[in-house]
C-alpha cells in the first residue's frame, strides 16, 4: 500500500485474499482521492464451486434441474470506482460451461443508474431451473401474479444482451439480442429479436407503469418458423410439420397478468404454409 497525499495518488499493489475460501486478487491505483477519488485496476476470481462456496457465505445453493449446475465460477474485469458511479469493465464471467463478457455498472449511485452490455456465448437455462415436483400437482389455478408497479417505477436501466446461443423452456434460440431501456416508469424491451427454428423473431414490448395500473404493450413477429423441430421441443410431439409466420400486436391494462389477459386488445394474424397433421 503506498499513498501520497500531497500528490493524492494511491497504489494498493499485490492484492491478495481468501473469502470463505474463494481466491481474490487484484491491484487498485487512485488519482485525486481527496478531492474527487478515483479507484481502478484488476480484479480475478479463481475457479471455485457455488455449490461449495455459497454455503460458507450463508447463502443456501437452490436446486436446480442439473445436478451438476453451479459447480464452476470464475471472474475476472477491470474495476473502475468514483464518489457517484461504479464500473465493472472487460468482465470475463465463466458460469459452468457458459461464457460472458463486457461491462455492467452503477453510472449514479444516487439514482440507481444500471448500464451493461454483456455477450453470452450459449447458456441453458433449463439447467438451472428448479426440478419437476414429484408431487401431485393440487386441483385449482394458479393464482395471478401481480405486476410490480412500484418496483418498475424506481427501475433505471439501460443495456443490452447479446447471446449466441440459448434455451428456455425447452426451446433453442440463436443470435438472441435483448435490449432494455427503463426509467421513470415506463419499461422497454427493444430491440427484441433472434433466430429460432429456420425463421427469425423480432419483438418490441412496452410497460408502462406510471398510472394507478400497468399498461403492457406487445407488437410481436415470427416468420418463417419451422414446425417440426418447435412442436417437438416445446410440446413434445412429432404429429405437426409446415412454415408459418404470425404477428401479433395487442396491449392490455391491469394491476394482475390476469387483468392484461382479460383487457388484451388488438390484432393478430398468422399463415401457415405446407402444414401437416402426421398421422
Amino acid at each position: 500500500f503506498n499513498a501520497n497525499l500531497a500528490k493524492q495518488t494511491l497504489e494498493l499493489t499485490g492484492l491478495d485474499m481468501d473469502v470463505a475460501g474463494a481466491h481474490i486478487t487484484g491491484a487498485l491505483t487512485g488519482q485525486e482521492i481527496l478531492d474527487a477519488p478515483r479507484l481502478n485496476g484488476p480484479l480475478k476470481l479463481d475457479p471455485v464451486s457455488l455449490r461449495e462456496w455459497l454455503p460458507k457465505l450463508g447463502v443456501e445453493v437452490p436446486e436446480t434441474e442439473d445436478p451438476k449446475a453451479l459447480t464452476r465460477l470464475s471472474f475476472s474485469s477491470n474495476v473502475a470506482l468514483t464518489k457517484t458511479s461504479a464500473e465493472l469493465g472487460d468482465i470475463v464471467l465463466q458460469l459452468d460451461d457458459t461464457t460472458a463478457k463486457g461491462m455492467f455498472g452503477v453510472a449514479d449511485f444516487d439514482s440507481t443508474a444500471l448500464r451493461f452490455d454483456l455477450n453470452v456465448d450459449r447458456i441453458d437455462a433449463d439447467r438451472y431451473m428448479p426440478p419437476p415436483s414429484e408431487e401431485p400437482a393440487e386441483k385449482g389455478e394458479e393464482p395471478p401474479t401481480e405486476i410490480p408497479v412500484d418496483m418498475l417505477r424506481e427501475l433505471n436501466a439501460r443495456g443490452q444482451l447479446t447471446i449466441g446461443e440459448a434455451i428456455f423452456a425447452g426451446m433453442t434460440f440463436s443470435k438472441l439480442r435483448l435490449g432494455i431501456n427503463a426509467r421513470d416508469g415506463k419499461v422497454r424491451f427493444h430491440p427484441s429479436e433472434a433466430s429460432m427454428y429456420g425463421g427469425q423473431y423480432s419483438g418490441d414490448i412496452s410497460i408502462d407503469a406510471t398510472g394507478k395500473v400497468a399498461r403492457v404493450s406487445l407488437d410481436e413477429h415470427v416468420t418463417n418458423i419451422d414446425f417440426a423441430p418447435l412442436f417437438k421441443d416445446f410440446f413434445e410431439t412429432d404429429r405437426v410439420s409446415g412454415k408459418g409466420s404470425m404477428n401479433v400486436k395487442l396491449t392490455g391494462v391491469g394491476r394482475t397478468t390476469d387483468d392484461i389477459m382479460k383487457t388484451l386488445d388488438g390484432t393478430v394474424d398468422f399463415k401457415v404454409a405446407d402444414g401437416a397433421l402426421e398421422g
